[in-house]
């Protein structure tokens, strides 16, 4: 029995192992007709070092090809290499490039993204508007903590005029959304008497 069970798990790695190969192949070919979603794959096999070596510089390649033939993950994910310096030299400004185009592409999170560095001047000039104006985009999508950012916004007045009923309204939505932040935003504002 205990042979049996062996054997069915020693084939299941074979298998498994096989499978990861043939994908592996099937990406690269498809990458090569220049296939954005297996150029993204095969990025991200080469980043977590599955059925790979780990390689960032492959990895960046790969995120680098996919986001010029327009995929919007891939953007984004190539500006988060820019802002942690991860296979690249650190570059918030190129950063900030490649998370507008992936919000340009409807990516909720390089829209959010491209918000903070906006908020905080980190590779382009410090906009509150700018960066409200993101935060709203995203929150139109359901993102939760872009909400909440927005919702500071209007509470503090920082690149819109202050409006606490908004910026009420927007901690509601942030909540809905499971943004516990959110929800106590709206609890501090209900208790202030905010309409």
């Amino acid at each position: 029995m205990l042979r049996a069970i062996f054997f069915l798990m020693l084939l299941l790695f074979v298998l498994s192992a096989h499978s990861q190969k043939h994908s592996f192949q099937e990406y690269f070919d498809a990458c090569s007709i220049d296939d954005a979603g297996a150029c993204l794959n095969l990025a991200l096999l080469y980043g977590n070092g599955e059925g790979v070596k780990q390689d960032y510089t492959k990895s960046h390649e790969f995120f680098s090809k996919a986001c010029r033939i327009g995929d919007a993950t891939a953007c984004f994910n190539l500006g988060i290499s820019y802002s942690s310096g991860i296979g690249v030299k650190q570059d918030h400004a190129k950063a900030s490039q490649l998370y507008s185009k992936a919000c340009e592409m409807e990516d909720t999170t390089a829209c959010y993204n491209l918000g903070i560095s906006y908020s905080k001047g980190r590779g382009v000039k410090q906009d509150y508007a700018k960066a409200n104006e993101l935060y709203s985009k995203a929150c139109v999508m359901d993102f939760a903590m872009a909400c909440f950012n927005s919702a500071l916004g209007y509470y503090r007045g920082e690149g819109v005029k202050q409006d606490k009923s908004r910026a009420k309204e927007l901690f509601g939505k942030s909540c809905d959304l499971t943004g516990q932040q959110g929800c106590d935003g709206y609890r501090a504002l209900n208790e202030e008497g905010v309409r």
